[in-house]
C-alpha cells in the first residue's frame, strides 16, 4: 500500500495583516462551519490533466478535531510516480487515490493538522506576515510567504484578500507546497511546486464558510 501526504487538499483556512516576523504553535477558537459533519469541498485542476472525480466530506467531528474522508482519480503518470513513492496520508490502487480518516482542528482561529504526516499548524489566522508554524517530527516549518491585503485575488467568481503559507518538502520531486487561503472561504487552492519548475494548482471551494 502507498501513500502521499502533498495533495492533501483539506486543511488550509485564513486570512492575515501586518508585517512581522512570528513563531505560532497551536491554535484555538470554536469550531467552523466548515468543520462541521456533512460538509462538502469541490476541487479543481489547473496545470496538469489526468486528474478528475474528486470527492471529499467532513466524516465526523469530535472535541473539535474533524474527520475528512476524500478520494480522486489521477491517470497522469507523473503524479501517479509521486504518490507511489512518498509515504503519507492517501492510499492508492492503480489509478484510484483515496483517503480516509485525515483529522484536522478546523477552528474560528485557524487549522490544525492532527494526524498523519507532519501534524501541526497549517493557518493561524491572527498570523502576520513571515509567522512560522513547527512541523511535529521536522526541523522544517510552514511559513507565511504573502499576505495579501487587497481583494485582487480571483476566486470563485469575485475577487478576494489572501495568505499564502508554504511547506518546504524537497523530496520524490516535489520542491514545496503553497497552501492558499482566505478567512472566510477557507482553503481557496493549493500549488504544488515540483522540482523540474512544473507545478500543479488545486482551486479549492467549500459547501460552508466561516
Amino acid at each position: 500500500m502507498k501513500t502521499i501526504y502533498s495533495l492533501c487538499i483539506l486543511v488550509i483556512f485564513s486570512f492575515i495583516s501586518c508585517n512581522s516576523t512570528s513563531t505560532q504553535g497551536k491554535i484555538s477558537g470554536t469550531q467552523s462551519e466548515m468543520g462541521k459533519v456533512g460538509t462538502a469541498y469541490n476541487v479543481s485542476v489547473i496545470g496538469v490533466t489526468g486528474v478528475s472525480n474528486f470527492q471529499a466530506t467532513v466524516q465526523s467531528s469530535s472535541n473539535n478535531v474533524t474527520t475528512v474522508n476524500a478520494s480522486l482519480t489521477i491517470t497522469n503518470t507523473k503524479l501517479l510516480q509521486i504518490l507511489q513513492n512518498y509515504p503519507g496520508d492517501f492510499t492508492v490502487s492503480g489509478g484510484n487515490v483515496s483517503l480516509k480518516g485525515l483529522q484536522v482542528k478546523n477552528l474560528s482561529d485557524g487549522v490544525e493538522k492532527t494526524s498523519g504526516m507532519h501534524p501541526g499548524v497549517i493557518v493561524n489566522y491572527s498570523s502576520s506576515l513571515g509567522a512560522t508554524y513547527p512541523i511535529d517530527g521536522s526541523s522544517a516549518v510552514r511559513t507565511v510567504t504573502l499576505v495579501n491585503q487587497t481583494d485582487s485575488y480571483a476566486w470563485n467568481g469575485m475577487y478576494i484578500k489572501t495568505i499564502e503559507v508554504t511547506e518546504p518538502v524537497n523530496q520524490y520531486g516535489i520542491k514545496d507546497v503553497i497552501y492558499i487561503a482566505n478567512h472566510k472561504w477557507g482553503i481557496v487552492g493549493i500549488k504544488v511546486n515540483f522540482d523540474d519548475l512544473t507545478y500543479v494548482m488545486f482551486p479549492v471551494t467549500c459547501s460552508k464558510n466561516n
